[in-house]
């Protein structure tokens, strides 16, 4: 599958490979553009399916996706989800809206869960689910009195709060939100 798609990315290149130069002054230079253009177009296209399929089976499969893996996601769908935001705030209303609407959605609930992978996965230094250790059947229950205490819950690697906030700068003081946290 994947030399499938390195084969036609390749092909997609070398037919929008620049012609050479002729002296006829009827030349143009855009084909190459906008072949290229397609191109980023489709790998990124298909790295936003890609991750969204992997998002649905990690959820189905109930299994929590790594630190880098929340990188990769908020760095491929954040900046999308600012241009579609900007889309929606500089179109007309009768202008293909409802699929900038559907396309910002979608970028914007990526982001939110490679944010939410970042900040909720485990630390390396996370307790196991099951501290006890089992005993052989042959021992005796220990008889100490003092036994140590459970061990505490580890601390999150992030701790973050999202709220609001008002920031005094003299005339131009702005209501606003803001992100307070230990990162």
């Amino acid at each position: 599958m994947r030399r499938a798609a390195l084969g036609g990315i390749v092909a997609l290149a070398m037919l929008g490979a620049p012609a050479p130069a002729r002296a006829c002054g009827q030349g143009s230079s855009y084909g190459g553009a906008l072949v290229a253009i397609g191109i980023g177009a489709i790998a990124v296209a298909s790295a936003d399916i890609a991750l969204t399929i992997l998002d649905g089976s990690s959820m189905a499969q109930k299994r929590h996706r790594s630190i880098g893996y929340g990188v990769l996601e908020g760095l491929v769908a954040g900046p999308q989800f600012a241009v579609g935001i900007y889309g929606l705030t500089h179109t007309s209303p009768d202008t293909g809206t409802p699929y900038l609407v559907a396309y910002t959605v979608w970028m914007g609930l990526l982001t939110t869960h490679g944010i939410w992978t970042i900040v909720t996965a485990p630390s390396a230094t996370s307790v196991p689910s099951d501290p006890v250790e089992p005993q052989p059947p042959s021992a005796a229950p220990p008889s100490d009195v003092t036994a140590s205490p459970p061990p505490a819950e580890p601390l999150p690697r992030f701790q973050m709060s999202f709220g609001p906030t008002y920031v005094p700068l003299g005339q131009r003081a702005q209501p606003g939100f803001g992100v307070v946290g230990r990162f």
